[in-house]
């Protein structure tokens, strides 16, 4: 009686899989909100190519037990005590953690001691980060000391003109996965996207019903950001020819998917707001030692 009870279940298992829906349907809206993000297909790089890139940790503490930080974003450094990321990097889940942002590192994930310099405030457009409309996904922490102290390879990027829209190629950089669901890259890795047009990357996938003018779409070949890439940056030319940071790893569907751009935050759509937040800190007179979330609403 075991062995046709055995057959019979194996049946089942194989026809409740060929008539699953689950892979014959296009990627869902869902997908797209669970971009994942790391360098695809990319090219190894050292800290010296790009002495502006950090790593973005968190930690929690748990009964006094205080979890060791771990690296799950990117960020970049636009000032001694400045970072700009993701906001969907920091937004609040549940406890409050701790951040902090490693620098001057080819490899954030070897067994050792890193300097991790603590996140002191967290700038963003709202409290929480908004899936349905995935506007605003940009985020200025403010850090604990300067990177310059840190006595390794640190640069500070400069930032795009206000309202500098950016074309031809860019570069994206990051430590996250090489493949959607692989394992980590052993050290930091850049890859060449093509910024796509508005109008072309609004019939990719489901990203019409989100893209804005504050956001950039590029790659859509062979290579791309995945997992772990989120809030880092893509750098470009501007005008003058000077690499700046263009855009802030946004979200996407999978990585490297043939034909589908990754999005990105268009960071020369919030100079202003970067420069406000800013002033907001120098003029801020609070010497409390807790990390502090400040809303500064974008106009």
């Amino acid at each position: 009686m075991r062995k046709p009870f055995l057959l019979i279940l194996f049946f089942f298992f194989v026809l409740v899989r060929i008539s699953s829906p689950r892979n014959l349907l296009p990627p869902q809206d869902d997908e797209v909100l669970k971009r994942i993000k790391r360098i695809v297909n990319g090219r190894a790089a050292t800290i010296d190519a790009a002495p502006f890139i950090a790593s973005l940790q968190f930690s929690y503490d748990s009964d006094g037990f205080i979890a060791k930080p771990f690296p799950y974003c990117g960020a970049a450094i636009i000032g001694e005590k400045l970072a700009l990321t993701a906001h969907h990097c920091v937004t609040p889940k549940g406890k409050e953690r701790n951040y902090y942002i490693v620098v001057g590192e080819d490899n954030v994930r070897e067994n050792k001691k890193y300097n991790r310099i603590p996140v002191t405030k967290i700038f963003t457009a709202k409290l929480n980060y908004d899936k349905s409309t995935k506007r605003d996904d940009i985020a200025l922490l403010k850090l604990n000391s300067s990177v310059l102290d840190d006595g390794k390879t640190v640069r500070i990027i400069d930032l795009p003109k206000a309202g500098e829209i950016p074309t031809g190629t860019c570069q994206v950089l990051g430590y996250g996965r090489t493949t959607a669901k692989g394992v980590n890259s052993k050290g930091l890795e850049y890859a060449d996207v093509k910024i796509m047009l508005h109008k072309t990357c609004e019939d990719k996938g489901s990203f019409k019903k989100y893209l804005t003018d504050k956001m950039i779409c590029a790659g859509g070949g062979k290579t791309d950001a995945c997992q772990g890439d989120s809030g880092g940056p893509m750098t470009c030319k501007d005008s003058s020819g000077k690499h700046v940071m263009t855009g802030v790893v946004s979200y996407g569907s999978g990585c490297a998917t043939p034909g589908v751009p990754g999005v990105y935050t268009r960071v020369s759509a919030y100079i202003e707001w970067i420069e406000k937040a800013n002033k907001l800190d120098e003029a801020d007179t609070n010497t409390t030692t807790e990390m502090q979330r400040i809303i500064v609403p974008v106009d």
